[in-house]
């Protein structure tokens, strides 16, 4: 005879995490918890292990603030660590054996954000720029072995001048002695080093003065005068022979006596490109490469400011645009997206600027949101087609853009899982600017590191994944501390997500075995929601039900077991354990009925015992190398008097 109660099969996940506290309103797609696992190929499977990447922790045992996967050319690879001793640090092997320290005595209080530039014209270096909005801006250039102030000798000295006698009759310049001259530019920021030194001149009796011809005009729009220098009769030093006012005149005569000659020319360049209000300790906090050219902002002396680079020289950040200085505190981040730059300030102000025109003073910033803002530089990650954030309320935002920049409109992915609840109670929310996020192509994930309410450092990753059309499903990861977040190009050339912790070292993640490094095994666990089965049939939304059998349909892939805890309404009932292998002991093998492995799907049934009005259930497993990778749970269930308590 057939089974006479009911087969219910049991949604899996197909909804994600929900953070819901309402757990009678909770759908029976969704979970209530859903930490270490992942959505893969239509199946629940605990995630991938972790595995170090520097078997020794970094020299001093630091946290890892930012990291950066640099290649300075297509046949080196780095990486690039921002360090709680204040030290960027280069990775010479591959493996943190030998380190690089580019730069030290860094200010550790705000994030750090790398972003890569150069390659500007033909024969440039790539370049890889950081920011903290303290230090002054650090640009790596290729390989290098240090880091140098972003713009400090952006401007480069001048070459030689042309020089002849004038033909003018006598001068003050002394007779029968050699004269050399050398020529240099000045800006805001100060003057390079003395240029090239033109060719050797001589006065006579009869013609004592010097014609200046074709003096060098610099192509910096940041110069605004030169100097002009000169050396004594006979002498090696330069001194100053006079100043032009302006970066356009090209002649001068030189009648001036050794005796009226000024100060010294410098030997080092101060003339850079970077804006003079990058002063001391206000200093750019993010940075974006947009449209082939490098963007700044966050600088405390012009906080809605955003300066820009010439776009043959992105060291040269001496233009800017305001961005609706009456609204916000501050720009706070930045992404290039679909031909226009996004930019995000603290605490409200989404905005667009419009960079599409050649010319830039037809450029136009569009406000594209005042009610929502951006955790972090770092808290917002393009995500397939489309860009998405952590506000600084908690909240997942999609920004959700159609063919006109101008149509924009945020999209809070919280609201629709309930996720904003679920940060509210679980996540130290004074420290969602210190939130990193990246997108995990393999996966289509989006991975945001965070920190647990009782923690002071990133520790948990809400990841959100975007396999599902139209529908975004969040799951937690709290496998690993994630101080800090990035991707890196394994030698396959696929992509895996990397995490720093505050012990110095350095993991990946996603790895094929259920480990983290070389022997731990980590919890991964799921728990469905409260199911009344009204869904499956409107009559048993107010009957009690019996449990009768709980199946599970999977795909076996070792010899541990998936425990799973029952429980009804809200009780816990008992505990099975589902054996994740069909192999079986030589004599015990049946011919004809047991599987002899490989890829197949096995279904093995459990009489359960309990009642109930709703059911929930717990799997889970946490030992070292132990996986689960499950297709459906089927219930089978009688409905039954509710006198009937089992």
């Amino acid at each position: 005879m057939g089974y006479k109660g009911f087969i219910v099969e049991l949604p899996l996940g197909t909804d994600g995490f929900t953070g819901s506290k309402n757990l009678s309103a909770t759908t029976p797609t969704q979970l209530i918890q859903a930490n270490n696992i992942e959505y893969s190929e239509g199946l629940m499977r605990k995630e991938g292990g972790s595995s170090l990447h520097n078997a020794s922790a970094i020299t001093g045992t630091p946290t890892i603030l930012s990291g950066y996967d640099w290649n300075p050319t297509a046949a080196i690879q780095r990486a690039i660590i921002y360090t709680s001793g204040g030290k960027l640090i280069k990775d010479a092997d591959d493996a943190f054996v030998t380190q690089t320290e580019l730069k030290t005595g860094l200010d550790t209080s705000a994030m750090g954000v790398f972003v890569a530039g150069g390659l500007e014209a033909s024969g440039n270096t790539r370049k890889l720029f950081f920011f903290n909005g303290v230090d002054a801006p650090q640009v790596l250039s290729a390989d290098g072995s240090t880091t140098a102030d972003l713009g400090a000798t952006g401007v480069t000295a001048p070459g030689a001048v042309t020089v002849a006698l004038a033909g003018a009759g006598a001068g003050n310049l002394d007779t029968s002695v050699v004269y050399t001259w050398k020529v240099t530019y000045v800006n805001a920021n100060g003057e390079t080093e003395a240029g090239t030194v033109s060719a050797n001149i001589s006065p006579t009796g009869g013609d004592g003065q010097v014609a200046l011809t074709a003096i060098p005009v610099s192509s910096h729009t940041t110069v605004t005068s030169r100097k002009i220098y000169r050396t004594e009769g006979g002498d090696s030093t330069y001194k100053l022979l006079t100043t032009l006012a302006d970066n356009t005149t090209t002649t001068y005569t030189d009648n001036i006596a050794d005796g009226s000659l000024g100060a010294t020319a410098p030997s080092t360049n101060s003339a850079g490109t970077q804006p003079s209000d990058w002063s001391g300790t206000n200093q750019p906090s993010f940075g974006v490469n947009h449209e082939g050219r490098m963007w700044t902002a966050g600088n405390a002396n012009d906080p809605h400011r955003l300066y820009y680079s010439e776009t043959d020289d992105h060291e040269d950040m001496t233009s800017s645009i305001p961005v609706y200085a009456g609204e916000g505190e501050k720009l706070i981040a930045g992404i290039s997206f679909k031909g226009f730059l996004i930019v995000w300030k603290f605490p409200l102000g989404v905005y667009a600027v419009d960079t599409t025109d050649v010319t830039a003073s037809n450029w136009k910033v569009v406000r594209l949101n005042n009610s929502t803002g951006c955790a972090s530089p770092l808290a917002l990650t393009v995500v397939d087609n489309d860009v998405l954030f952590l506000d600084n309320s908690g909240n997942f935002q999609l920004l959700s853009a159609v063919q006109e920049f101008g149509d924009v409109s945020a999209r809070n992915l919280s609201k629709e899982a309930e996720m904003d609840t679920w940060v509210r109670d679980n996540i130290n929310l004074s420290r969602l600017n210190k939130c990193q996020a990246v997108w995990y192509p393999k996966r289509r994930e989006a991975r945001f590191a965070l920190t647990k309410a009782t923690s002071s450092v990133n520790d948990v990753q809400v990841i959100v994944d975007f396999n599902r059309p139209n529908v975004e499903r969040f799951r937690l990861s709290d496998q690993n501390e994630c101080t800090s977040i990035w991707i890196r190009k394994e030698s396959d050339s696929t992509f895996l997500p990397y995490v720093g912790d505050t012990a110095g070292f350095i993991r990946s993640l996603d790895r094929a075995e259920r480990i983290k490094d070389t022997s731990t095994g980590y919890e991964g666990k799921f728990q469905t929601s409260h199911d009344d089965f009204s869904w499956f049939d409107k009559s048993l939304a107010v009957k009690r039900k019996r449990g009768q059998f709980l199946e599970l349909v999977y795909e076996p892939i070792g010899p541990f077991d998936l425990s799973v805890d029952i429980h009804w309404d809200g009780v816990y009932e008992d505990t099975y354990a589902f054996s994740m292998t069909t192999s079986r002991a030589l004599g015990n093998f049946v011919l004809g009925r047991d599987a002899l492995g490989g890829s197949h799907v096995v279904n093995r049934r459990k009489r359960i015992t309990g009642s109930g009005k709703r059911f929930s259930m717990i799997g889970k497993n946490s030992n070292s190398d132990e996986d689960f990778k499950i297709s459906k749970f089927l219930l089978y269930l009688m409905p039954s008097d509710e006198r009937v308590s089992n």
